[in-house]
């Protein structure tokens, strides 16, 4: 059951698209998160659904906690309002995110927002690529792709057959060791996705109908309880590319080619351009880097374990 804002103070807040603290403090809360880090962007949540709010605490379950004497950065809030059309208003501190009526909204939104910040809190100390990356014992190979490319659905099934897992979203490079910094989110899966795993089908909070019904968001912990790896220095990164009537086919690629193809992945690669450009280049000239052509997701499989040996 919904707690805590009454029908006249949830009016208040529809009609700005900014919340007062004291409109938000009043709200009686069903449900509060632990103070999380994502790369550098350090959060909480609070929700006044139950249902949501339980979600939201298995969706973070993998990422560092911070300690509790440490004060979050950015608050998110997830309020639902006490009427049948389930209208919610998701807010980053007193910001409006969203206003919906569509039940998985919050628990996206809220994902997504983090994501955006973990991207860019952590550019200061890392070139942040838009990639996903997966580690057999001290190693890491980045996995890199635009959207809608199979990235996730690719490191799935990589953790799924033994190696270990960094992040599918978002890698930060350290700018001055090259290494990975770590990011265990859930990994989120399209339906295009959900018949090759079918075991991965969320249950619990997770798996409420209205949850899962456009995106399955899955804690890597499901997959193995041990997926989550330590293993920072990078051993390969091998760029990803779709092409439903060729066969797999795992190419060389140059530094040069990857440099240019890592900056298109870069976030917000504009913003300090050079000294993204000198880490790219650092990291091209030091670590051997694939192109993989494929369809098959058990031949793609075996093409980055051979990697590694």
């Amino acid at each position: 059951m919904r707690k805590g804002v009454s029908q006249a103070d949830f009016v208040s807040l529809l009609d700005s698209e900014r919340a007062t603290i004291e409109q938000l403090e009043a709200i009686q809360w069903s449900d509060t998160g632990d103070i999380y880090a994502a790369l550098d962007h350090v959060f909480t949540w609070r929700c006044n659904d139950p249902d949501v709010g339980a979600a939201l605490t298995e969706c973070f379950a993998t990422l560092p906690r911070v300690d509790d004497s440490t004060t979050a950065s950015m608050t998110y809030s997830v309020v639902y309002g006490q009427t049948p059309e389930r209208t919610a208003l998701i807010y980053a501190d007193q910001e409006r995110l969203m206003r919906t009526r569509r039940g998985d909204h919050g628990l996206r939104t809220v994902t997504w927002h983090v994501n955006q910040m973990a991207a860019s809190s952590a550019q200061t100390r890392a070139v942040v690529l838009h990639a996903a990356a997966v580690t057999q014992g001290d190693r890491v190979v980045v996995l890199s792709a635009p959207m809608e490319s199979g990235k996730s659905t690719l490191c799935t099934a990589l953790v799924r057959s033994g190696m270990g897992y960094v992040t599918d979203e978002a890698v930060g490079i350290d700018r001055l060791t090259l290494d990975v910094l770590a990011y265990p989110r859930a990994i989120s899966l399209d339906p295009g996705s959900w018949s090759l795993f079918p075991e991965l089908r969320p249950r619990g909070a997770l798996g409420q109908e209205k949850l899962r019904r456009y995106q399955w968001q899955v804690p890597v912990t499901t997959i193995r309880p041990d997926a989550v790896s330590t293993a920072r220095e990078i051993a390969a990164v091998v760029f990803l590319r779709f092409t439903p009537a060729e066969p797999t086919c795992l190419k060389t690629v140059t530094p040069a080619a990857t440099v240019i193809d890592l900056g298109r992945q870069t976030f917000d690669f504009r913003t300090n351009a050079q000294a993204n450009l000198e880490v790219l280049a650092r990291l091209a000239s030091q670590v051997p880097s694939y192109r993989l052509d494929h369809h098959d997701l058990d031949e793609a499989v075996g093409a980055v374990r051979s990697l590694l040996g």
